[in-house]
């Protein structure tokens, strides 16, 4: 993956998306919302319909029911139906409400039709049904402008969480070509090479093969997606090349089920082999890691177990904490509410279960 962009960490961080995004900035964004709302009620003509006070309170009565309208269709409609896709039943909701709106107006307007400082003629349907559609005209124009200021907002927050997860997988990439394939690693591979390579030519060059894929793929063949087939490949690289040069470790890498050919993020499962292998050390069997993937239909189970020295209680803190949070972080941007994560610490070995739905 090669996203470019690590010299300008938070470039939505200005002041106006702040304003509009920030918690921070909630108090500042409600008043300037109370205080457009007020502006435009005194903006309304001024016709005293009914003695002075009862005009006073219809007044701060129409600003609070107003408002709540607005709220209403912005934390409520928009949030619980229209966000998510349920356009007839968002619809279907304003419209109810705008009738109900609608009739209370109605009912108080007979209510206070004693105190009213001239008597109004009575109105005919075609005269309801007129300010009716006025009244829908002006209610839809007010609850549409809450939907797109509210939208506008959502979809600035899911800028910054793409943006957030970019980051995050830019900065996964290259911790893993940092640790991965570290020094160390290295090393000790070339080393076990030079000490086969006359001895045993054809095993060093299918370990130095192994290596080149391994690097090829960190450095080269990672887009922003990747098939799951070729995931699978590096892994099996890897654990090819730890078993070269230890002989008391043996592993298996399945990978079974209806579609192998989809498409995941890269390094995605390699924290946790890699802290598979690095805590599959033990004092008297050998050493084993067990990786697997089965898809389901639409889900995909990966599962890892390893080996562990029988008193390990330090070791296994160390093992959850190295790449796991880093990992669990990027599974909640990347499958939010899509995934579930099981970590198990047993009396011999250690085992991962990941199920995500595709």
């Amino acid at each position: 993956m090669r996203t470019g962009f690590p010299n300008n960490p938070k470039p939505y961080k200005t002041f106006w998306y702040q304003l509009i995004v920030s918690p921070r900035y909630r108090v500042i964004r409600h008043f300037v919302l109370l205080a457009t709302v007020i502006f435009i009620i005194l903006q309304s003509p001024d016709e005293q319909e009914f003695r002075s006070p009862i005009n006073i309170w219809l007044t701060i009565g129409f600003f609070l029911y107003f408002i709540g309208c607005l709220y209403l269709n912005a934390y409520c409609f928009v949030l619980k139906f229209l966000i998510k896709g349920k356009f007839y039943s968002y619809l279907m909701l304003v419209l109810g409400l705008c009738v109900i709106s609608f009739i209370l107006l109605c009912v108080l307007d007979i209510i206070l039709e004693p105190y009213r400082l001239v008597p109004s003629a009575q109105e005919n349907k075609t005269e309801i049904l007129t300010g009716f559609f006025e009244f829908l005209i002006f209610f839809g124009i007010a609850m549409a402008a809450s939907s797109a200021l509210k939208l506008f907002q959502h979809w600035l927050q899911s800028l910054e969480q793409f943006y957030t997860m970019e980051m995050n997988n830019f900065n996964l990439e290259m911790n893993l070509l940092k640790n991965q394939v570290s020094p160390h690693f290295l090393f000790n591979i070339l080393n076990n090479v030079h000490i086969l390579i006359e001895e045993e030519p054809k095993t060093a060059s299918k370990m130095l093969m192994n290596l080149s894929d391994l690097l090829r793929y960190q450095i080269y063949d990672c887009e922003s997606s990747v098939f799951l087939s070729a995931d699978v490949t590096f892994l099996r690289d890897f654990l090819e090349l730890e078993a070269s040069r230890r002989d008391d470790f043996r592993f298996s890498i399945d990978h079974s089920g209806e579609n192998r050919e989809i498409e995941i993020p890269p390094f995605l499962f390699i924290p946790f082999v890699e802290n598979a292998v690095k805590h599959s050390y033990t004092n008297s069997e050998p050493s084993f890691v067990e990786v697997s993937f089965c898809l389901k239909k639409q889900e995909l189970e990966f599962t890892c177990v390893n080996s562990k020295p029988e008193m390990n209680e330090i070791c296994s803190d160390e093992h959850r904490g190295i790449g796991l949070e880093n990992i669990k972080r990027r599974l909640s941007l990347l499958y939010p509410g899509r995934h579930h994560l099981t970590i198990e610490n047993a009396e011999n070995c250690f085992s991962v279960l990941l199920l995500i739905q595709l």
